[in-house]
């Protein structure tokens, strides 16, 4: 701990710092969201600022997991029957989440930053209302009734690690938005795992949590001690 202490004090402060990240990441379901949507490759990008060793960011994610059921909401008719399936085959699900993190270690080419905030995540799709009915052969067919789009979101808890691997740095003498400081610009590959907890409120309610990983290109602009 002393060690890790000593790193972080002997570092160069930063005095602002302006980012931008995009890349791609693997999200996926446990618990009863499991039961009900597979995981997904998300597209990513996010801004992230800071001072000293403070850091926020907000980040979007963007996915289109298939289903794992085609009657989510368990709609039967009187027979017990499924009165509404899935329309199409996979779901949107749109991610949002915002971070409040700190520094907690940094040298010449790595840095990790734990942070925690609230995620935003919403899955949006069609669904069919049918109704059943017998063939000529007598076989039990459906037909599609009514054709509407449904939604499931929560925000909730979640908690992220940045590991930032520089691969290019320079420091120059132009001052950074007018702060009269050195600035360094950088570019990096951010790894992040990160969790998430969600419950969304339904018939019935649908709750476990996320687990992800996220790989982008991270540029950083930093006004210099």
């Amino acid at each position: 701990m002393v060690a890790l202490l000593s790193v972080v004090a002997t570092a160069q402060v930063d005095r602002g710092t302006l980012g931008v990240t995009a890349g791609g990441g693997l999200q996926l379901p446990t618990g009863e969201l499991n039961d009900n949507f597979k995981g997904g490759v998300n597209f990513v990008g996010g801004l992230t600022g800071g001072y000293n060793f403070w850091r926020v960011k907000a980040d979007v994610s963007y996915g289109q997991p298939s289903f794992k059921r085609s009657n989510i909401f368990g709609v039967l008719d009187a027979e017990g029957r499924d009165a509404q399936i899935n329309a199409v085959s996979s779901a949107t699900l749109l991610g949002v989440g915002v971070q409040l993190g700190y520094v907690a270690y940094r040298n010449g080419r790595l840095s990790i930053t734990p942070n925690v905030g609230v995620m935003l995540n919403r899955y949006n799709w069609k669904v069919n209302d049918i109704e059943w009915s017998k063939n000529d052969e007598g076989h039990d067919v459906f037909q599609a009734v009514n054709t509407s789009t449904v939604h499931l979101s929560d925000v909730n808890a979640m908690a992220s690690v940045d590991f930032d691997i520089t691969l290019h740095s320079r420091v120059t003498t132009d001052a950074m938005l007018f702060t009269g400081r050195n600035t360094r610009t950088s570019s990096s590959l951010r790894i992040t795992p990160w969790v998430a907890h969600a419950r969304f409120k339904s018939v019935p309610t649908v709750s476990g949590a996320f687990a992800g990983i996220n790989v982008c290109y991270l540029g950083l602009l930093q006004a210099l001690e």
